[in-house]
């Protein structure tokens, strides 16, 4: 028996209907590829051609060992104990990286992970003691089994001396916007669109074959990144966060988390659309104390929003007039599992953040902290004291097919991350209350303390 295949365009992730007795899909999306070096949740070839990676599995007797033997390597007495509040000093660090890279040490990993800070509640002004810090939750750290520094209590992932570096430059050099996407090209949409118009009829044990030559037509997705090094961690961790929401929308991966579903539970029979999802910035308004000594952070940091576009025969994409229920159902549910999805898949942790780190230096910057401190940062702001390290740049990831059972439909999906840090600090409250004793003092003689 043979079944005739009805397409009208494509996106990022494309839904076809068999006009037959058994409807089938056709879900183009990333992944691929051997080789290269691996980068938390990815992996990046010579080419900058990006695969996803399985999550490592590790048998509880495995990982325990690997957390013993990291616990025994010389590191500061922190490791291993928790606090709910701990400060880190911004110049202490700089002055004891400063010394480090004099007498040609290595960085220790007390430095580079920030104490174990896995999250910036607090920005605090200490103009008494001409000192900058940063609070938050901390917790003792080790590797997990794809290298991402997690702590031991939570499994969330640590604050990154890398991450901290592009972010400070990166607001010095007056930018404080972000963004990164994932997106076909006008020549790959035009090249399906043409593939699809035509009257294609398979029989079923070759659907999945013309599944795959359509992604062929499709091609290479683009990978951009603005406003930060395409080559560091920063940008790494944006890429990572993207895609692995993009698979989860398709139901390449599993969300791992109750109330997550696929971008194709919601989807409806008929109607063709390329549906946009991308994350921005969910905090509250930062408050601030009468003389903006304190100020705090708070809200989930993360949201996923919505919207549906139309392609032509060229390729070229145009916003919709509406955004259909489905693509703002799947969004409205990931953002309020944001929680939960970020203990399921820790580079969703790593994305929020990032986007602390820029809200901090964009924050220090607007209201000139540093200077009210009496600061110039050394190391902080000087890429030739200390540069970052630099992995492969990311540039592009085949599209890939893959089958399923669904209602006769098409649709598409591209996105990425826009974070706008200005936007962010610009909405500020009075904190009218502001806890004062639960901000631990500044320690004389090293960088942190509970």
């Amino acid at each position: 028996m043979s079944v005739r295949i009805s397409f009208r365009f494509i996106g990022l992730c494309l839904v076809v209907g068999l006009l037959s007795g058994r409807p089938g899909v056709a879900q183009t999306t990333v992944g691929g590829g051997t080789g290269g070096v691996g980068v938390g949740g990815i992996r990046i070839d010579a080419e900058g051609l990006v695969s996803a990676l399985v999550p490592l599995k590790e048998t509880p007797a495995a990982a325990k060992k690997r957390q013993a033997a990291y616990e025994k390597s010389p590191l500061a007495e922190l490791l291993g104990t928790s606090s709910a509040a701990r400060r880190v000093s911004l110049i202490q660090l700089d002055e004891l990286l400063t010394s480090t890279l004099q007498s040609g040490g290595e960085i220790p990993p007390e430095l580079k992970y920030l104490a174990g800070l896995t999250r910036i509640d607090y920005v605090v002004v200490d103009r008494e003691n001409n000192d900058l810090a940063i609070v938050g939750p901390a917790e003792g750290f080790v590797p997990d089994a794809q290298g991402r520094m997690r702590g031991i209590n939570t499994g969330r992932p640590v604050l990154n001396l890398e991450d901290l570096l592009v972010a400070w430059r990166t607001v010095a050099s007056n930018h404080t916007s972000v963004t990164c996407s994932i997106d076909p090209t006008p020549e790959g949409i035009a090249a399906f669109n043409a593939f699809a118009s035509q009257n294609l009829v398979a029989k079923p044990n070759t659907v999945g074959k013309l599944f795959d030559n359509m992604a062929k037509k499709l091609g290479r997705q683009v990978i951009s990144v603005n406003g930060v090094p395409k080559h560091t961690h920063f940008a790494m961790v944006l890429v990572e966060a993207d895609l692995r929401m993009k698979r989860i929308a398709l139901g390449k991966d599993p969300s791992q988390v109750k109330g997550v579903t696929s971008q194709l539970h919601f989807q409806r029979s008929g109607g063709s659309t390329l549906s946009r999802w991308w994350f921005t910035p969910l905090y509250d308004p930062i408050q601030a104390n009468e003389d903006r000594s304190l100020f705090r952070l708070s809200g989930q940091r993360l949201q996923l929003l919505a919207q549906d576009e139309f392609t032509n025969s060229q390729g070229n994409r145009a916003k919709a007039p509406f955004t259909k229920q489905g693509s703002n159902q799947f969004a409205r549910q990931f953002t309020d599992h944001i929680p939960e999805l970020a203990i399921a898949h820790p580079v969703f942790a790593e994305l929020q953040n990032l986007f602390d780190w820029m809200v901090v230096c964009t924050l220090i910057r607007n209201h000139q902290l540093d200077e009210a401190v009496h600061w110039q940062p050394a190391v902080l702001s000087n890429t030739a004291r200390l540069a970052t390290q630099a992995y492969p740049s990311p540039d592009g990831v085949d599209a890939v097919a893959m089958t399923n059972r669904v209602g006769q439909t098409v649709f598409g999906l591209v996105g990425g991350v826009e974070l706008n840090a200005t936007e962010v600090v610009l909405q500020t409250t009075r904190l009218e209350a502001a806890p004062l004793h639960a901000i631990p003092a500044r320690h004389a003689s090293r960088p942190w303390n509970d």
